[in-house]
């Protein structure tokens, strides 16, 4: 190479270095292609093995799931033994049948059923049954097991073999790992496993089920157990099938390796029956350096694709989260919108629905707050409104703030949504259109609660104009009260009337019409009136509901209780007649409180024979209670003892007017009455001379 117009003035050395540099250069591509491919066969033999790691996972996991279903299997057989205990005494037959039922459909290949025999008891156990109680020596040998307390032997086996014989009156509960597992057995009620310990039999390493035989009853001490052991190379040997021929298994319990593969592998845990038991399982299959050696070309030529693969990937991810995190927030939004709806459409007042905006409306559009201003006027239109980004179409700058309209109709607005965000939100088609939704629902529950208001306001006046006050009798002091039923409309069906007769007496009428709201005012209107009528024109008292009933036909599908009480100071006498309706109570001046039950005859509405009003005697200072069901009538609680409890409550009333007994004889009322489930209306009669107590 010639440097170009100065290439014949540079001096030899300066050439010599130019030429060694380039010698160099293919060898550093060379090096640096080595370098690339030694990179390549690293990473592939990392991931060879990282794939000998996955196949260790994947056979761990298979390993471990078969072992879970033997030891599933394996408790499950035994969780039905307690019915051989039925009758308190489980027979050697009884438990063969059992056995050999479990054995056809488990993993456990014998069963041992054993008692508890106490050392006073041993001799003859060993006479009865033919063997001795024995218990493993420090070889493993079984010797005669020697003195103790209590032995639990066994006392059968099913099969009974060979093998299976030597076990015939092995005390279990002589083993550190036996032992214990009993008890647990006892105090769980249910088949645990325990380990590692050899089996009874020939002492191969494995694991311990047993499970207490609870008799039928109230006694809560077993009448035996039944055991079996797992050898531990069974229980792998059926994992092995599971996980492959080219992985090693090995099964730990405790740290203590039972059986099978003892070094590094991959490690996974199973647990059943209060035991926990470690599944080691390695691949033994062979390195292939061929192989990586080919990955590590191959890696140099799949890695532009890889990584414009993984661009497209992350790319890809990136929007399939975006559209997750968008569906969730719809979700969130959709309930809080439901939520919201629910509580609104139990709101029955203004401020309730008021309330409920605030507590919950800022869940609908992630907002900090959300309040409401009502309008002053019902002439305010949503053209004046303060309209903030929320009616705009399309996105706009970011707002902390805004003002949306509460339409009302005939383009009215009914107030304002005033919505802050903590954090600058920006404005979309979405937020605009879930805003004006909740403005919407917002305005027709407020509209919804104002016309029920209103609704409230004009029925409570009409029941004060039906409601009539006590007319002024000189000797007679009177009080009233009545309360609506807690789901109507402030009105209802009890009533009360008075009627002043000329001679200086009293007709006090209370009564209960079936039903409340518009429709049983409008019966108790009909009623009161049709009552009063009798009375005015001079029907006698006594034929006083039996023509109201007679006038039925004008009141059709009427059904009504009514008390008619005559007090007559003079007379010092009070009359009684009763329509089906609760007994009125009398107090005397001596603090005594009674129930009047005479003048009873059927409800108005029902055809009944003629009857007399019944007069009974009332000095100076008596008083006089009558009232409707509500006040008495309520769940749990019998009738006739919530009027005793009333006629306590007005023996024991204190105060110095008629109005003030009445509070305090409510304020001790049965609990129907404070459950406001009925209407409620009441009279308190005083007569002269009756004492404040």
């Amino acid at each position: 190479m010639i440097w170009p117009a100065t290439g014949r003035n540079i001096r030899p050395a300066t050439r010599e270095r130019a030429a060694s540099v380039r010698r160099l250069l293919p060898w550093a591509a060379i090096a640096l292609l080595l370098a690339v491919g030694v990179a390549g066969s690293t990473a592939a033999a990392v991931q060879q093995r990282r794939l000998a790691e996955e196949r260790d996972a994947a056979a761990a996991k298979a390993a471990v799931a078969s072992v879970k279903e033997s030891l599933t299997r394996a408790l499950s057989a035994l969780r039905g033994v307690d019915g051989l205990a039925a009758d308190g005494v489980v027979s050697d037959v009884e438990f063969d049948l059992f056995a050999r039922d479990v054995l056809t459909d488990s993993p456990l290949v014998s069963l041992a059923r054993e008692v508890a025999v106490p050392r006073a008891g041993r001799a003859s156990f060993e006479r009865e049954r033919g063997f001795p109680i024995r218990e493993r020596d420090g070889a493993g040998e079984l010797v005669v097991a020697a003195e103790r307390d209590v032995y639990i032997a066994v006392v059968q086996v099913v099969p009974l073999d060979g093998t299976t014989r030597p076990v015939l009156g092995f005390d279990i509960g002589s083993e550190a790992v036996r032992g214990p597992a009993v008890g647990r057995a006892r105090q769980s009620g249910g088949p645990v496993l325990a380990g590692p310990t050899g089996l009874a039999s020939d002492n191969r390493p494995g694991v311990f089920v047993v499970d207490a035989i609870m008799p039928g009853g109230a006694s809560s001490a077993p009448v035996g157990y039944v055991s079996a052991a797992l050898a531990a190379d069974d229980l792998l040997r059926s994992a092995a099938s599971a996980a492959g021929r080219t992985v090693e298994l090995g099964l730990a319990v405790g740290g203590t390796t039972l059986t099978g593969y003892a070094g590094p592998g991959t490690r996974r845990e199973v647990a059943a029956g209060g035991l926990t038991l470690t599944i080691v399982a390695h691949d033994r299959s062979p390195f292939d350096p061929a192989l990586t050696l080919a990955i590590g070309v191959c890696t140099l030529l799949l890695t532009a694709v890889s990584i414009t693969l993984r661009i497209r990937n992350v790319q890809l991810d990136r929007a399939r989260r975006t559209a997750a995190a968008e569906q969730q927030i719809v979700a969130q939004q959709a309930a809080a919108f439901a939520a919201l709806a629910a509580e609104l459409s139990a709101a029955a007042h203004t401020d309730d629905v008021l309330a409920v905006i605030a507590r919950l409306a800022p869940d609908v559009l992630g907002a900090q707050t959300v309040d409401t201003i009502m309008a002053e006027t019902e002439t305010e239109t949503a053209t004046g409104a303060a309209l903030g980004p929320g009616a705009g179409a399309g996105a706009g700058p970011p707002v902390t703030e805004t003002l949306e309209a509460m339409p009302g109709p005939d383009n009215a607005v009914v107030g304002w949504l005033v919505v802050r965000w903590k954090e600058p939100l920006v404005p979309d088609a979405r937020g605009t259109a879930a805003l004006r939704a909740l403005a919407g629902l917002c305005a027709q529950t407020i509209i919804r609660a104002q016309l029920s208001e209103a609704e409230r306001r004009v029925v409570s006046a009409l029941q004060q104009a039906l409601l009539p006050s006590p007319p002024p009798v000189p000797g007679i002091e009177t009080a009233v009260y009545y309360r609506p039923a807690a789901d109507s409309v402030a009105m209802g069906g009890d009533w009360y009337q008075f009627v002043a007769l000329p001679d200086g007496s009293l007709i006090v009428l209370v009564g209960d019409v079936v039903g409340h709201g518009v429709a049983g005012i409008a019966t108790m209107a009909r009623l009161q009136y049709l009552v009063a009528a009798a009375v005015d024109t001079g029907v006698p008292m006594a034929e006083t509901f039996s023509f109201v009933t007679g006038k039925l036909p004008l009141v059709p599908e009427m059904y009504a209780t009514a008390q008619l009480l005559h007090v007559d100071p003079a007379g010092r006498r009070v009359g009684l007649l009763s329509a089906g309706h609760p007994y009125p109570l009398l107090r005397t001046a001596d603090g005594n409180a009674v129930a009047l039950t005479g003048g009873r005859t059927l409800p108005i509405g029902v055809p009944a024979s003629p009857v007399t009003v019944e007069y009974v005697e009332v000095p100076p200072g008596s008083i006089l209670l009558a009232y409707t069901d509500g006040l008495v009538e309520g769940r749990g609680q019998p009738i006739m003892e919530a009027i005793d409890k009333l006629g306590r409550a007005l023996a024991s009333a204190l105060a110095e007017s008629a109005p003030a007994m009445l509070q305090s004889v409510l304020s001790a009322a049965p609990p129907g009455f404070r459950a406001a489930d009925d209407d409620v209306a009441a009279v308190l009669i005083r007569l002269a001379g009756a004492p404040g107590r």
